[in-house]
């Protein structure tokens, strides 16, 4: 796996979508999200039917972790998991058995530790599935509205005022949510109103969120076209 792959921790996807761990693990377990984990100091036994290669010890070993295995930690997310082996995948999608390296100098069977905050998600696969599912990332809302972009500080009130956003806020418009992702995303360093065009709006809107009526497309084009092109 590339090095330069950033990490999207369990607890940060958590804040990010607006999610329990648990819901996010559930993604996962039904083969929408794809989550990983480094393993220190283990063996790793690979499976193959004809031969079975010798195992090799891995200081470090980055591996997915297959849907069953995520099963196990659904509801158990507040506690480390402890098993004899753990079943998991290569980033080739091979299958491969993860055991404690001090077990196999001692000639003992030794428990490996499964830590659920240190479970993470690529960054790079993440857009995909928020399109698919139609997740609004939170992040991309706070950084979005925070003043700080243009002055360079933040009043302690911007908080406040970032909760307006997420989608538990008992007056949360998604219509809103997505018109203002759309302006921050197609103009917020636009300086030519001219260069903006209604079909370009209409076609984010539907690219990004293709489950949205006709309807509800042309009332976020009509609030975000600039107001120079309103009557065009």
């Amino acid at each position: 796996m590339a090095k330069d792959n950033k990490r999207v921790t369990l607890d940060e996807l958590s804040r990010r979508w607006q999610k329990t761990p648990d819901q996010i693990l559930a993604l996962a377990a039904e083969g929408t999200l794809t989550l990983w984990y480094e393993f220190e100091n283990v063996i790793v036994h690979k499976i193959k039917k004809k031969k079975t290669p010798e195992p090799k010890l891995h200081e470090t070993i980055e591996i997915q972790l297959p849907m069953k295995t995520v099963e196990m930690i659904i509801g158990r997310t507040d506690r480390i998991q402890v098993a004899s082996e753990y079943t998991c995948l290569t980033p080739k999608g091979k299958q491969v058995l993860i055991s404690n390296a001090a077990g196999e100098e001692w000639g003992d069977t030794s428990m490996v530790g499964l830590n659920p905050l240190r479970i993470y998600a690529l960054d790079k696969d993440l857009p995909k599935i928020e399109k698919k599912q139609g997740i609004v990332p939170f992040t991309e809302k706070v950084e979005s509205s925070c003043c700080c972009q243009s002055s360079g500080s933040c009043d302690d009130n911007d908080d406040d005022d970032d909760d307006l956003f997420a989608d538990d806020h008992p007056c949360y418009a998604p219509e809103l949510n997505i018109a203002l992702e759309c302006w921050f995303e197609l103009m917020s360093e636009e300086d030519d109103p001219e260069s903006i065009l209604k079909t370009d709006i209409r076609d984010w809107v539907q690219s990004n969120y293709p489950e949205l009526t006709k309807t509800a497309t042309e009332r976020i084009v009509m609030v975000v076209t600039p107001a120079a092109k309103q009557q065009r």
